[in-house]
């Protein structure tokens, strides 16, 4: 049975103030993510993570996902970074 290996690697750094606002407009524009000010690396948004269906455990940013459920899919003991919660995509007619 393959199992996930521990992460040995530290936490990536905090978002800044700049970014976490990225994320706000990006989520309210409902888009998949936004580039990172400071690392100039895309970043899922919350709004994108929700519409996967489940917590992926590759210690996203932004997962909105309970921490229950991420430590069942084995997401690595970092938090994730404050967000606006998501809600689910409204279907179109």
């Amino acid at each position: 049975m393959w199992r996930r290996r521990p992460t040995t690697s530290p936490p990536p750094p905090p978002p800044g103030p700049a970014a976490l606002a990225l994320h706000a407009d990006a989520c309210r524009r409902r888009d998949d993510g936004y580039l990172d000010p400071d690392t100039g690396k895309f970043v899922l948004s919350s709004v994108y993570l929700r519409r996967q269906g489940a917590c992926c455990a590759k210690g996203c940013r932004h997962c909105p996902w309970p921490p229950a459920a991420q430590e069942a899919a084995g997401r690595p003991a970092w938090p994730a970074w404050p967000h606006e919660p998501a809600r689910a995509p409204e279907e179109s007619p």
